[in-house]
This record gives C-alpha cells, structure tokens and sequence, in this order.
C-alpha cells in the first residue's frame, strides 16, 4: 500500500469520526428547538413544527388511539383534529400521578357525551391547551385534579354536579368565572379571584348550601366569607373550611351514628358521594334493616346511577314513581337481581346478608373467587350466595358476624350495607379520616443558633404556610405521649424559603425556640392546631395485609415482632390476629388482621399504607382500615 492511499485511508476515517460527534449534536439541538416550541389554544400544530410531549417518563406514546375509560365509556382520539371523543354513559375511571390516563396531554378539543355521569380524577391533568369545555347534563361529580393546569377560562356546572373535588381546576391562572346551577353542589375552587366571581341562577345561595372557596391568597379566603361553610363530615369542605377559619357545618353529623363505630367512616362516606342522604335529615338508622328497594339504589348510585336501557319488567309490585324505580330496572337487566318470584321484586321486604353479598358481587363482575374454604359453619356450598360470600371473605367486605358465623339469613343493617360498599369500593384508602388535614412526619431534629429548632422531614398530607399555628406530637424518654403548640416561623427547601409546602415536599421547618431539640423525637408528627388527628397509642390496627414482598421464610408469624415502616422511621408491631391460619404465607392477602404498635407513641390514620419489615427484609403493606379500643 503506497503512502498516497494510506492518507486517503486516514482522511476518511477522520470524516468517519467528526461525524460521530457532530451528528448527536445536531440532533440535540433539533430536539431542543422542538421543546420550546409553543402553540396557542385552537392553532395548527403544523405551523410550529411537532408538538412536544410533556411525559412523566420517556416512552414515546402509545400506538392506540382507542381506550375504554369507563365500564360503559370509550375515548377515542383524532391526531389531526387534536380532539379527544368520549362515547357511552355512566362514571369514567378514576386516574393518578402514577396511573396516568391514556390519551395524549395535547388535548385541544373535548366532547363529552350526554349520559356520562363523572369526570375521574386526574383525568386531563396538565392537559395545557385545552381552553373550553362544556360539561353534559348528566354530570354528577368532577374529580380530584380533573382539569388542573388546563387553560379553562370560564366555566358552567350544570344543575345535576353535586361533587367537585379537590383541585379540580388547580393551576387554570385564566379561569375568572364559575357559574354554578345547583346551590347545593359540595365544590372545591381555586384561582376564582373572589366570591363576586361565583354565580348562581338565581344570584343567591341557597340554605343548605355546601360551596367551599379557596384560593392561593388569604385574602381570596376573606372574600370568600359571604358563603356558608357546610358539607360532608371527613369531606374537602371541612377542611377547607377550618383552614380558612370558617365555622363548618356537617350537613350528614347524624345524631345516631356514634363515634368510632365500625360504620361512622362508611355512613359520612356514604353521604359525601350521594349514595345516602340517611332516614331523615339528623338521622340515618344504621341499626335498621336495610330494604331490597334501598339496598339497589344505594348500589345503582355507588355505581353512577347509570340510565337504565329499558323499562321493560315483570315485577307487579314496584311504581314506576318509586325512588328505587330506575335502580331496580338497572339491576334487573345487569343481572344483579331476578326478584323473589317472576312477579314480585319485594321493594319493602328487608335483604339478607346472603342477599346483599350477592347483588354486590355481581354488581362488581361475577369474579370468581380464589378462596375456596372457610371457617364459617353456618354456610351451604351450594347455596346461591356461596361464591359471594366467598369473594367478599377474600376482598375483606366482611369477616362474618363472629369468627364460625357469616349468619347469611339475617337480616343486613343499613350500617353493614354502606360498610360493604365502602369496603368494595375500587379504592377505599383514597377516602380516609385523613382528608385534607396537614400531616408532616419528622426524620431529623436540628437547631440554627439564634433561629431554634428546625424539623426537616415530608409532607404527608395537606399543606402549611409560614405563619400557621401547629402541634408537634411526640413522646418523652419515658414513651408517653408529649404536645407542643407552636408557631410555623419559616420553611427552606434547597437553601430556598418558601410561603408554604405541600404534600410530597421534602422540606425544613422552623419552629422556634420554645421547643429544644431534644424534645422531639424522630417520626414526631406536626399537624394544624385544630387537627382531628390522634396518638394511636394503646389502639389496635385493623387492616389488610398484603405479603408482596421478597422475604424468605413461611411468612408472618403472630409469634415474632415486626417493623412498621412510614416515611419518617420504623415502628415494632405485634400481630394479635391473622384472621385465619398462623402463619400467613408470602404471596398472599388477608383482611381483618389485627396488630397492635408496642414501642412508642405514634400518628397514624385510616387508609395508610405501611411497610412490613423484620431482620432487613420486605414482607409487604399493612393498609390500616380502622382503629380498635
């Protein structure tokens, strides 16, 4: 080979390598240009260039353009038109930060059928160009963070939405009028300026009103003050109400549904989704035999309260009048009911427990049961209520009326009827005693000279601003239980001072110099002031207990101690009870078991979830479902 070609040869191998640096460069550059692309509401994605997707992760979107997103709801989605089309009827599903709703977050334009009772939560969250929606009819409830960081400007509920939850138009800087057709309607709004910018039909409020305003600022608090504070015990508006230092009115504070009763949480439940309203305004007979008539209708609302597709019906005793009318012909043509003759629906007679396990079941799909065994004796393999009463065992709705007992043939309470659907519910922990209350828990102590004690940690829950009045919940040396109130006088994140923190935040608090370091431990809570939140000390933990986990061994064992783990520290715990055989393998789930915290003090709630752990190893969750004496 002569020189000349090997100069050739090194020429192109250096070509060769400049364009192996150059080129990711260049494409770096064009992506870059891509992102800071912007659009205005309605324009042509084309005239910019390729539209940016904000993801949480970097999967390129999917394929489908088709999803169902409701048991009887389908969207479909048009890239040229930039349109989301939803068909059908009935409630959408609920979504999450982690659970995102499937369609793109470029939505531009939004039809929403006639018929569709409930907009799920997270649903078109950060969805930035869409401007306009117009809300069917037939709506009923609008979800958590539904419709935050959109570009809504003004908006219309009509006269059937009862429920807007919390942070629904989070982030909508343009929205300045909200006009409201029901003046009963429990509704969260932020970024309304003030109350002059709510609007009803007849341009007053009614009596039992339940609108809560909140906004960024105090003063949009102050403004809002004309308003009446009164909605659902545990609700948003409760909260809320308290926060902004309004006198709250608990419009379903039943006088006969006693504290810590295993229905309390169920019955305001219940109440706040508007599948109960109770027997009378001051009452809800949780005692009282639950009818066939109520127990539909209580289950036909928990499911959107959909249209029924007929009227057709061979039952001679039901008036088409009825409130139960539309709930039984829904559940006659999904199969959840045949009557108890060809004639004969019975609306008036009271339901069974084996009757109410069964419409339940088969409202939910006819799942069959893993479970195949169990301890009750007073059951009957082949009666019509075996299998659901099967799945219900399995999915905690119940654990029997004592342990050998499920008691199919009597008759089932109001109490126990919301108690199961509650229990069913797709999600019970998102409704929890908790609601909207701030809950930090602490993972360091320190103190700044000349400043005082700063408690670094994460927000649980809520939210607090600087300057709000706390209790630091916490224990002494001796492990009883220690309050200190104290005043928010700063919060730091990354060297930054903020007005307030938020649930997820990872943040320092400054409380002063009332309160020496040392008198706080770490995992010590701060809650608000007027928190309904207490020391779980001496109270037994029922939940349900999921062993997903990686440890080795048999499983979870009533003779050995374990570690409750929060997001602050670790806790020991003895089970007292597996609700069944001892040990409770890996790989499996089980409610009703009962465990009780044995070391210190602790603030924990209904619906948390906790890690089990033992010797460096993960068993799995304990989601705490109620607290016992």
């Amino acid at each position: 080979m002569n020189r000349k070609t090997v100069v050739q040869y090194l020429a192109l191998a250096l070509v060769l390598v400049l364009l192996c640096v150059l080129l990711p460069q260049v494409d770096l550059a064009a992506a870059t240009a891509a992102e800071t692309v912007s659009r205005q509401p309605g324009e042509d994605p084309a005239a910019n260039g390729p539209i940016p997707i904000y993801h949480d992760s970097d999967e390129d979107l999917p394929p489908a353009t088709e999803w169902k997103c409701g048991p009887n709801l389908t969207a479909k989605w048009d890239e040229d038109a930039l349109k989301l089309t939803i068909t059908g009827d009935g409630p959408m599903y609920d979504y999450s930060e982690h659970n995102r709703a499937p369609w793109p977050w470029y939505v531009d334009r939004l039809s929403l059928p006639n018929g569709m009772t409930s907009i799920g939560d997270y649903a078109f969250n950060n969805s930035k160009f869409l401007y306009d929606v117009s809300i069917p009819n037939s709506l009923t409830r609008i979800g958590e963070k539904a419709f935050s960081g959109c570009d809504l400007k003004t908006l219309e509920l009509p006269a059937k939405v009862a429920q807007v939850d919390c942070f629904a138009f989070l982030g909508n800087d343009k929205l300045k009028q909200v006009v409201i057709r029901n003046p009963d309607c429990l509704v969260a709004i932020e970024e309304v300026d003030s109350s002059e910018d709510l609007h009803f039909p007849d341009g007053t409020l009614g009596d039992n009103n339940k609108v809560i305003i909140y906004g960024k600022h105090r003063a949009d608090r102050e403004n809002a003050a004309v308003i009446k504070k009164s909605g659902y015990a545990y609700a948003y508006a409760e909260n809320y109400a308290k926060r902004c230092g309004y006198t709250f009115y608990a419009t379903n504070a039943f006088s006969d549904v006693a504290e810590g009763k295993f229905y309390e949480i169920p019955v305001a439940w219940a109440n706040g989704k508007g599948i109960t309203n109770g027997t009378d305004d001051t009452h809800f007979s949780p005692e009282k035999a639950c009818t066939r008539g109520q127990v539909v209708t209580f289950l036909w609302r928990a499911n959107g309260s959909p249209t029924p597709k007929t009227t057709s019906h061979s039952f001679t005793d039901v008036n088409s009048k009825a409130y139960y009318y539309k709930a039984m012909l829904w559940a006659v043509e999904n199969g959840i009911t045949t009557g108890t003759d060809k004639t004969h629906f019975s609306p008036d007679k009271s339901c069974s427990r084996g009757q109410v396990v069964t419409f339940l079941w088969r409202a939910k799909g006819w799942e069959e049961p893993t479970l195949t065994t169990t301890s009750f004796t007073d059951v009957n393999s082949n009666a019509y209520y075996y299998k659901a009463m099967l799945w219900a065992l399995q999915k905690n709705i119940t654990t029997g009326t004592d342990k050998t007992h499920f008691s199919p043939g009597k008759e089932c309470t109001r109490g126990q009827v919301v108690t199961f659907l509650f229990r069913a519910d797709p999600v019970p922990a998102v409704f929890n005693a908790l609601g909207d209350q701030f809950l930090f828990y602490t993972q360091e102590v320190f103190t700044v000279t000349g400043r005082g004690t700063v408690l670094t940690g994460r927000v649980e829950n809520g939210r607090v601003d600087t300057g709000d009045h706390v209790r630091v919940m916490t224990y002494d040396d001796s492990k009883q239980p220690v309050t200190y109130e104290v005043t928010v006088e700063g919060i730091e994140m990354f060297h930054k001072l903020l007005d307030y923190a938020e649930k997820g935040d990872n943040v320092g608090i400054l409380i002063g110099t009332s309160v020496d370091r040392t008198q706080v431990k770490t995992g010590a809570a701060l809650v608000h002031s007027d928190s309904r939140l207490q020391f779980s000390q001496d109270k037994k933990l029922v939940g349900y207990m999921d062993l997903n986990g990686s440890a080795p061994g048999s499983g979870v064992d009533m003779d050995y101690t374990y570690q409750f783990v929060d997001s602050a520290t670790d806790y020991t715990v003895q089970f007292l009870d597996m609700n069944g055989s001892n040990p409770l393998p890996m790989g499996s789930g089980r409610g009703g078991v009962v465990a009780k915290e044995i070391y210190a003090p602790v603030v924990w709630y209904i619906g948390q979830k906790l890690t089990i752990r033992r010797g460096g190893h993960t068993f799995g969750t304990f989601e705490i479902r109620s607290f016992q004496d």
